[in-house]
């Protein structure tokens, strides 16, 4: 993503934040966690040498509000924003909050992006032939590993 449209972000990282689940990288150990008085909670994570490398911030209901990824001198290389919250279905039935709403800042590019669902399905079913690679004609198979 950084080479065609100068993004911080692997293609992974992009749909964990458009998700709303940025995962902790690994390597990383909670530092600090500190409850705000409105009854949200803000936690940093830090690398081996102390820097501190992710900000996540969530509210008294525990949706995640605001994420920093910084890089290895503690630079900001993008944050995202979580916004107009609604609960969706599950398939187990439960209510699962969901971000209708994000916003990306990436600071190194003097960029921002934001980011609207108009509808949103948890699991939808997915017809099997979704997953099937079709070649074009007249390409070559072979199995893995051979020459």
């Amino acid at each position: 993503l950084w080479r065609v449209a100068r993004v911080d972000l692997e293609p992974a990282e992009a749909v964990e934040i458009l998700l709303g689940a940025p995962t902790p990288r690994p390597g990383l150990s909670m530092a600090e966690a500190h409850l705000r008085d409105d009854g949200g909670i803000e936690l940093c994570e830090r690398d081996a040498r102390g820097v501190a490398r992710e900000r996540f911030d969530f509210d008294a209901a525990g949706r995640l509000r605001h994420v920093e990824r910084l890089d290895e001198e503690g630079q900001l290389l993008w944050e995202g924003r979580f916004d107009d919250y609604r609960d969706l279905v599950a398939p187990d039935g439960s209510l699962q909050p969901f971000a209708f709403d994000v916003s990306l800042r990436f600071p190194r590019v003097d960029a921002e992006a934001e980011l609207s669902f108009a509808r949103v399905e948890l699991q939808p079913p997915l017809p099997e032939e979704l997953f099937v690679l079709k070649l074009p004609a007249g390409a070559e198979t072979g199995e893995v590993g051979s020459p």
